[in-house]
């Protein structure tokens, strides 16, 4: 990795430049004109818990910078090396995003390295997949590396044998200012906008200032995500006539919808597995397309007070890594700690082999970032005390890395 961080460092910064405008032929697989990402001062994000976690941020690293990672000329010229670092990134990161030991290596830097090459990959390729990838060290290293700071746990904490304290130190420091610039960063990854086209890559309770066609409109998104998989978009401050764009949402991988072919989309649509509507009427196979990048396609001209609702599905699974030959429990966006290991892990459910018996512990109190605890299903659990999995994002012991027999 020390190889490849002068380029890291280029692609995480904000670097000036002239906008990418030029159309030029582009090989199969990039977007001829990169999007642009929605600032993230112009998103306010927060949880009904009350909590921002970029308030957690700035409190723990008051001089943490708010990155932006839209991309210029110099990006288009090095994306092929982009490219390069991003699949060797995704090669070597662990389960929660980050790199090494997740209990006992530092997450925040290898989380904010690969967040900011995911991001910039996504603004030149359009695909989904690199917005998993940065979701997933947001919601788990980042916040986490945050989590073990403000509870001063001694884990985080103590000095590794052999090395110098003011040297430890420093390591923590850098470690926690780049988790928290992560944080600090996500609203400003979570919508793109580019060609007539609005991305929407991020589910979480916020309001958005989206620049429209030398004016702005706001995007409200009501969520109680990743308690459940209920989105409501509300769109407001539109043009009198309104305005006609594509809406692109993300299909999370944690959803299973990510993918589908486009035929396989229209038989969905429209089940009881897959309900979107748009102002209350159902949406219909011909209204809307999966584009093959990861993203539904909702071609339509909305107006001020049109609302789109959509339930993502939240299955608990057994989530094997690619090319890594382990599993971890994943429920949306958030990786579980599970004490015990591999041998303390319940049976599958059902003929579904990933398919974990897992589900929100209702009477469990939510932690300071509104995330809740799992807890197997008491009927697949008679016989034996209940397991009971904490987010990895507020764990502090436990194992979310397992390999597979």
């Amino acid at each position: 990795m020390i190889r490849f961080l002068p380029l890291i460092l280029l692609v995480w910064a904000a670097l000036p430049g002239l906008p990418a405008t030029a159309q030029t032929p582009s090989p199969a697989g990039w977007l001829p004109r990169p999007p642009v990402f929605v600032p993230a001062d112009s998103v306010s994000v927060w949880g009904y818990q009350g909590t921002d976690p970029r308030q957690l941020a700035f409190a723990l690293c008051p001089d943490a910078q708010v990155r932006s990672f839209n991309i210029d000329s110099t990006h288009l010229a090095l994306r092929e090396r982009i490219a390069r670092i991003a699949r060797t990134f995704m090669d070597q990161r662990n389960a929660v995003g980050g790199g090494g030991d997740p209990f006992a290596d530092p997450q925040g830097l290898p989380a904010m390295m690969q967040a900011a090459t995911f991001a910039r990959l996504f603004l030149l390729t359009g695909q989904a997949v690199w917005m998993d990838a940065v979701e997933r060290s947001v919601y788990n290293a980042a916040l986490h590396a945050l989590y073990r700071a403000a509870t001063a746990d001694s884990a985080a904490t103590a000095t590794t044998p052999g090395r110098p304290a003011a040297s430890a130190t420093a390591s923590r420091d850098n470690d926690l200012r780049s988790a928290a610039e992560t944080v600090l960063a996500y609203p400003g990854m979570m919508l793109a906008t580019g060609d007539s086209t609005l991305f929407v890559n991020g589910y979480t309770n916020a309001t958005a200032r989206v620049p429209w066609g030398g004016r702005h409109f706001v995007l409200d998104m009501i969520t109680y995500m990743p308690r459940d998989g209920n989105v409501k978009l509300r769109f407001m401050h539109l043009p009198r006539t309104g305005a006609r764009f594509r809406l692109c949402l993300r299909l999370p991988d944690w959803s299973g919808w990510q993918a589908l072919t486009a035929g396989q989309w229209a038989d969905l649509l429209g089940s009881p597995e897959c309900p979107i509507y748009i102002n209350g009427h159902e949406m219909l196979p011909h209204w809307c397309r999966a584009d093959g990048r990861g993203y539904v396609v909702i071609d339509h001209t909305w107006h001020t007070g049109d609302e789109l609702f959509v339930r993502l599905p939240l299955p608990a699974r057994y989530v094997e890594l690619p090319g890594r030959h382990e599993v971890c429990l994943q429920r949306g966006p958030l990786l579980y700690a599970l004490p015990g290991g591999l041998a303390a892990l319940p049976a599958p459910s059902g003929t579904d082999p990933l398919r974990a018996p897992f589900g929100i512990d209702a009477e469990a109190e939510a932690d300071f970032y509104g995330f809740y605890p799992l807890t197997t299903v008491p009927e697949t659990s008679a016989d034996s005390p209940p397991t009971c999995a904490r987010p990895y994002a507020t764990a502090d012991r436990g194992t979310v890395d397992l390999p597979l027999k």
